[in-house]
Order: structure tokens, then C-alpha cells, then sequence
């Protein structure tokens, strides 16, 4: 599906994956009417190609896919793999506070039966 919108997550996903070899890719699967479709799910896939990602996502998903279903593959963004943005600048932790006597804890724990 190609549409003249680029939103932010997508010009990421664009410029991040284009300089990497095997990329993560976000496979839509929806079957039924457009209003309301009776199979609905996003598959993740890491593949080369989104033809690669197409064949992997109809092979692999569970329960399988009905056969009316369309697949739509594109480059999954930095949000929803969970990456967050970060202050620009030094990454400092300011004041650490560190856990006493971590090592003795664990050993402990390790002991214990």
C-alpha cells in the first residue's frame, strides 16, 4: 500500500533500515469487509525484502491466515520496537546511586537451596 504521507516514525524506520541488510519488517494481515474485517493482525518479521517478509508472515502465522486475507509489508519504526528518544547532549547519571553490597546479596541468593 503506498500513500503520499511519510509520517516521522516512518521517515525513521526509512533512514534507519536503509544502510542495514536484514531489516524488521511489519506485516499487516487483514481479511473480511474494510469496515469491519473478521481477521485482523500485525506480524513482525525480520527479512531483506518485503517480498521476503510477505512469504515469511503467510508461512508462519498462527492460527493461519484466512486464504481471502491481504498481506501489506512495510519497515517497522523505531516506536513500535520500543526505542525511545533520548536528550541530546552528554548521557550522564547524575548523582548514582549504587546498591550496597549487591555482590554479597546475589551470592546469597545463589546458596540458598
Amino acid at each position: 500500500m503506498t500513500h503520499g504521507l511519510i509520517f516521522q516514525d516512518e521517515a525513521d524506520a526509512i533512514s534507519y533500515w536503509s544502510t542495514r541488510e536484514w531489516k524488521k519488517w511489519a506485516v499487516h494481515i487483514v481479511a473480511g469487509p474494510a469496515r469491519k474485517p473478521t481477521f485482523k493482525r500485525t506480524t513482525y518479521v525480520r527479512a531483506r525484502s518485503a517480498q521476503a517478509a510477505l512469504a515469511v508472515a503467510r508461512r508462519d502465522t498462527f492460527p493461519p491466515a484466512p486464504r481471502s486475507a491481504s498481506f501489506d509489508a512495510r519497515l517497522a519504526g523505531p516506536s513500535e520496537l520500543g526505542c525511545v528518544t533520548m536528550p541530546s547532549g552528554p548521557h550522564r547519571l547524575e548523582n548514582p546511586t549504587p546498591t550496597p553490597n549487591l555482590h554479597a546479596r546475589f551470592a546469597r541468593l545463589c546458596e540458598q537451596p
